[in-house]
C-alpha cells in the first residue's frame, strides 16, 4: 500500500529523482563522410501532390559547396526547391532528405572478413 504524501512531499520528491538532463551531440558528417561511405541521398519534396524524388550527386555538391560543408538536413534544407511544384504554381513546401547506406559494400566487407577467418 502506498504512503498518502502531501503535495508538498511529492513535489520534493519528484525533484529530488530528477536527473540532470545531457545532452547527445550528433556527430557531424560532411559531404565528403557521405561520399566515402558511398551513401546514396535522394532529396524528396514535402508537398502532398507531389513527392519528386531526386538522386542528389555528392561529387558535384562538393564541387559547388566544399567537402566540408555539412552533409546532414539541417545542412542541405535551405540548397533545395522542388522544381515541379514551382512550374505547378504550388506553395513551396520543405524537402526531406533520404539516405541509403552502401549494402553492398558491406556485404563485401563481410564476405572478406568470413573467407580470411
Amino acid at each position: 500500500m502506498f504512503d498518502a504524501m502531501t503535495p508538498k512531499a511529492l513535489a520534493r520528491t519528484i525533484f529530488v529523482q530528477r536527473t540532470p538532463s545531457t545532452e547527445i551531440a550528433m556527430p557531424q558528417k560532411t559531404l565528403a563522410d557521405t561520399l566515402a561511405a558511398r551513401k546514396t541521398v535522394y532529396v524528396n519534396c514535402g508537398h502532398p501532390m507531389c513527392g519528386k524524388s531526386t538522386k542528389l550527386d555528392i561529387a558535384a555538391l562538393i564541387d559547388r559547396l566544399g567537402p566540408d560543408h555539412g552533409s546532414m538536413h539541417a545542412d542541405l534544407v535551405r540548397l533545395f526547391g522542388c522544381s515541379k511544384c514551382k512550374a505547378a504554381g504550388r506553395d513551396r513546401r520543405p524537402v526531406f532528405f533520404t539516405y541509403i547506406p552502401d549494402y553492398e559494400g558491406q556485404q563485401r566487407e563481410l564476405e572478406t572478413d568470413f573467407r580470411e577467418a
